[in-house]
């Protein structure tokens, strides 16, 4: 659309050589830093910062806090389905006194308009109004998503999909007849991250069609290759407790992976083999794609793609 400026974490626009400055919308949050991680219940307060060159007229002025989800799915063949969604869209009031009384900012006058959310602790329920296997399928999905690929380091997603946040400001104005735009939008964004508190989940009902989990496993042990079977070395795994971050995502919580060893002997003189070292890791999976989910992607088979 013609005429938008995006503000975010710039200063104001300066326009090109020979060109023509536009007016700016610059969003400033108080206590605001790059890094800062908010999450649910957190207060983002400030306020948008209205610049311009030449009287700007508008019919609706705007501040949202707003989520959008972002995904991308490259196939063999030479295109690529794309997928843009608005989850979490909030409007902040605004009171008359911090507005121009005939909707049109001046030229060379500063106006400064107040805005203060509160992140919510979970969508709301017509956000999710797909089909779904249960009940708590539906519930996983009306939780606040965390941000994702716009963080300082690493956060393991891949980047086939992204999840923003940000405060914008908008002032709207009709185009003049015989334009291409039913509307003309003036700008400005600030992104922000967000990490919201979720609560811990039950353990998982895993079953045996549930390829992607394996709590136990039987390996026969042999002195070589030809000898005949000392016996089975039975490992068993219990899942373990949750690992929690906190509020800023710069401490985690600790947990402990339990795994119990039994030796079956199948001769009299077998003893146990002797544990030279054990080893572990953790795996992180994302899930994504263009369509809505409708079972819970942690018990399936591998047949789904992460």
């Amino acid at each position: 659309m013609p005429g938008i400026v995006d503000t975010a974490a710039r200063g104001a626009v300066r326009p090109k050589a020979g060109g023509v400055a536009k007016p700016s919308l610059e969003v400033e949050i108080n206590q605001h830093f790059t890094s800062k991680a908010y999450t649910s219940g957190s207060h983002v307060s400030g306020h948008v910062v209205v610049k311009s060159p030449r009287d700007l007229s508008y019919d609706a002025f705007n501040i949202l806090f707003t989520g959008t989800v972002a995904t991308r799915l490259d196939f063999v063949q030479s295109y690529t389905t794309n997928s843009v969604r608005t989850f979490l869209k909030l409007r902040m009031p605004i009171d008359n006194e911090h507005l121009p009384e005939d909707r049109v900012f001046l030229a060379g006058k500063t106006y400064n308009i107040p805005f203060h959310f509160v992140i919510p602790h979970q969508l709301i329920i017509t956000s999710c109004n797909h089909g779904c296997e249960n009940p708590a399928v539906k519930d996983q999905h009306l939780y606040l998503p965390p941000t994702i690929g716009y963080w300082e380091a690493d956060d393991q997603a891949p980047d086939m999909t992204h999840i923003e946040y940000a405060i914008k400001a908008q002032a709207v104005s009709r185009s003049a007849p015989g334009s291409e735009t039913k509307y003309s939008v003036v700008e400005g964004k600030k992104i922000i991250k967000v990490l919201p508190a979720l609560p811990e989940e039950a353990p998982l009902d895993i079953k045996m069609s549930d390829e992607r989990y394996c709590m136990s496993k039987t390996k026969t042990l042999r002195k070589n290759l030809f000898a005949g079977k000392l016996g089975e070395l039975k490992v068993t795994g219990r899942q373990p407790k949750a690992v929690m971050l906190s509020s800023n995502g710069l401490s985690a919580s600790e947990t402990t992976a339990r795994i119990n060893l039994e030796f079956e002997p199948t001769v009299a003189d077998g003893v146990p083999p002797k544990v030279n070292s054990v080893a572990g890791k953790i795996i992180t999976t994302t899930f994504f794609g263009s369509t809505p989910r409708t079972s819970c992607l942690t018990l399936a088979q591998r047949t789904l793609m992460p």
